[in-house]
């Protein structure tokens, strides 16, 4: 369903192009590629090892409980991101050691709380 037409109008004005461009989609508006000098290269992914993914949030979980540690979620999504592509990459085993490096890496706590980490 398309909209309105006055909404495709004021689409239309505020992009600074046609209502015709809008509706087709046929190419790039010319006077947006001058403001988008930026180029994106797309990459597959490689799917995720879900054995591996499971080892480092099992080392992680058992690495936080032991040191009574709380990471919030997006402190927790990179600690995992950089210990898997670590452990995917370099063929290696997550381990209790990996999870403490990539922690201090991320340079969460305090210097007095790093402390007690070791």
């Amino acid at each position: 369903m398309l909209p309105a037409k006055d909404i495709l109008n004021k689409i239309a004005d505020y992009g600074e192009v046609a209502v015709e461009w809008i509706l087709r989609g046929d190419e790039a508006a010319p006077h947006l590629l001058e403001h988008a000098p930026e180029t994106y290269h797309i990459h597959s992914l490689e799917p995720l090892e879900a054995h591996l993914l499971h080892q480092v949030l099992a080392e992680m979980e058992e690495y936080l409980k032991a040191k009574s540690l709380h990471l919030n979620l997006p402190q927790r999504a990179r600690l995992i991101t950089l210990i898997y592509n670590h452990c995917a990459q370099e063929f290696d085993q997550p381990c209790l050691l990996l999870v403490e490096k990539y922690l201090l890496l991320l340079d969460i706590y305090s210097k007095e709380k790093r402390r007690d980490l070791l």
